[in-house]
Parts: structure tokens; sequence; C-alpha cells
């Protein structure tokens, strides 16, 4: 945990008790003592800086000062296959951490109808695993979170109204061009879709091309879907950074 993220009815306090696993945390990892302090933030909030004030078996109190900005929401969007529901979590942990500001789970045709019904998609589960995720990389706001769990009606109904504009791009192995031959401006919104292991099916791909997709493919070596995600949107964002534009 690299950042304590506390929601805003907890924030409005003058002094916050914790008896959680952020508590715990504190105690036995950071072993924090009374006058530390910690990096703070608050769920869509602004990030802080919070003294511990009291340590004890039971609780955790400090008391935090805010920056007034707000960091801006990222219009970064992940449009992900539904995997196995371990990698699902594994998956939405990660995508939160690399700063994805939307996530939209689908069911493509490689993905196993069971899948769907995995205790991993409830929203109390995907919302706790994307805190962990921005505990992790330091981030305050939520992903937005939608699923669809037809591919057609997706692609053909709600895309364009879902995905903002900008560079949109489609992980897949066989496709012709490598990231490393991309151009991306450095304010651009980046969309990238990931298909489940085997990948899309060349349907799909077209579907996708169709509405501005450009298939791009990491090297020669299949990858896992989680390291797929990290690598394509590691390789995404220095090239965005590397632009002059």
């Amino acid at each position: 945990m690299n950042l304590l993220l506390l929601t805003a009815v907890e924030a409005a306090d003058p002094l916050i008790r914790l008896r959680d696993d952020r508590a715990k945390h504190i105690r036995e990892v950071l072993r924090a003592t009374p006058g530390d302090q910690v990096r703070v933030g608050i769920l869509d909030g602004a990030f802080g800086r919070g003294i511990i004030r009291n340590v004890s078996s039971s609780a955790v109190t400090l008391e935090c000062k805010f920056e007034e900005i707000i960091p801006a929401r990222s219009e970064d969007t992940l449009l992900l296959a539904v995997p196995r529901p371990p990698v699902l979590a594994r998956c939405l942990t990660q995508a939160a951490t690399l700063g994805f500001g939307q996530i939209i789970l689908i069911r493509s045709w490689r993905v196993d109808k069971s899948h769907l019904a995995s205790k991993v998609l409830a929203v109390p589960t995907m919302r706790q695993l994307l805190i962990e995720g921005l505990a992790q990389g330091r981030r305050t706001h939520i992903p937005a979170l939608h699923r669809f769990d037809l591919f057609k009606p997706f692609v053909e109904d709600h895309l364009e109204s879902i995905i903002p504009g900008g560079h949109r791009f489609v992980g897949h192995p066989s496709a012709e061009t490598q990231t490393s031959k991309l151009h991306i401006p450095k304010t651009a919104a980046v969309s990238l879709a990931i298909g489940p292991e085997g990948g899309f099916i060349p349907f799909e791909v077209r579907a996708l091309q169709d509405r501005g997709f450009q298939a791009v493919q990491a090297g020669p070596h299949p990858l896992r879907v989680e390291t797929a995600i990290a690598y394509l949107a590691g390789q995404l964002h220095l090239l965005r950074n590397q632009s002059t534009d």
C-alpha cells in the first residue's frame, strides 16, 4: 500500500479513526508511531498528508491535510475480454494501478460463458480490487466500469458512445504493426483492447478495426492477458512521454 485511501465521508472528520486493514498496514507494515506522516488520498479526490496521532491494537487515529487541486481523471480506456476469474482479479487491480480511467468488460467468442458467473464480477468485489490497485499506484480516481455480455451488440450499439475519441489500439499477436512504430501525441487519450487467452478471433479484430482500432503487436512471443496489459500500456505510455506534439 503506497497510498492510504479514504472516502470523502472519512476525510471530512478532523480526526480519522481506522480499525480495518488500513490500520493493520500502518501498524504492522509501516510500523508508524505518533508523529509519523503517511501519504493519503480521497477516493476520486485530492492527495494529502496524514499525521499519525495515536496507534493502538484496535485502531489508528490520524489527522489529514489535503491539497486543494484534485488530479484530473485519466481518459484512457481498457477494453478487456473477460478472462478466467483469478486472472480477471489481477487484471482489474493492475488496470487501476496503471491509470486507466475506464474499464469495459466484454464477452468475446473465446470467453467461456461460465466466467460471467464469477464472484469476481460482483460490483463490491471489483471495487475493492480497483481500490487495491489505486493504493499500489498512488492514484485516487476509481476507474469507471462497464460490462457487456455480447461482443457484437456492444461494438455496433455502444462502443462509440462510451469510448472517447483519440488513439485506439487492439493487441493482436499477428498484427503487422509493432508498438515501436507508433506515434501518439502527448495529450492523446488512448484506448487499448485486449482479448482473452488466444486473442480475439478475426471477425472481432476486423470489427474493432472498422471502428478505428489499430491492430498492434508487442513482439513474436505470446503473452498472458495480464502481461499483455502491462506491456502494451507501458509501451503506449512511453510513446506519449517521448512525443513532442
